[in-house]
């Protein structure tokens, strides 16, 4: 399984908690709508290799930590500064990843196989199915 601080996504989400409790003034807003714009080509993934339980769960992490999120944040403006300073994070994310010989290729392959093979390999994901199979 993928460790959280290897998925950029949780970095964003991370960043709009930051962001809402007013700790970070740059608004994630347009970095949320590029990362919900991404997660498309797995969801078309999912329906491909018919892993509709997979897309359950997928979509419901999606939902709470990239569609909540934009609407929460609906009537705020995106400026150029907070798309710059996206970009900063990205790179910053980028050098963690190489810290722990780690890429941004390895983690997509990572997400691929995963999807390929049926297995969660997301940490959200995870948690995710452990509350739907609480009881079994």
């Amino acid at each position: 399984m993928l460790r959280p601080d290897y998925i950029f996504s949780i970095w964003i989400f991370v960043w709009y908690i930051l962001y809402e409790l007013s700790i970070i003034k740059y608004n994630p807003k347009i970095w949320l709508i590029i990362s919900l714009i991404i997660i498309i080509h797995y969801i078309l993934l999912l329906i491909y290799y018919k892993r509709f339980y997979m897309l359950f769960i997928f979509v419901i992490v999606n939902f709470i930590i990239k569609v909540l999120p934009i609407l929460s944040l609906y009537n705020t403006k995106i400026v150029l500064k907070y798309f710059i300073f996206g970009i900063f994070l990205f790179i910053i994310y980028n050098f963690w990843l190489l810290y722990n010989n780690y890429n941004a290729i390895k983690v997509a392959k990572s997400f691929y196989n995963a999807l390929t093979y049926n297995k969660i390999n997301s940490p959200l994901m995870t948690f995710i199915n452990k509350l739907i199979n609480i009881n079994k």
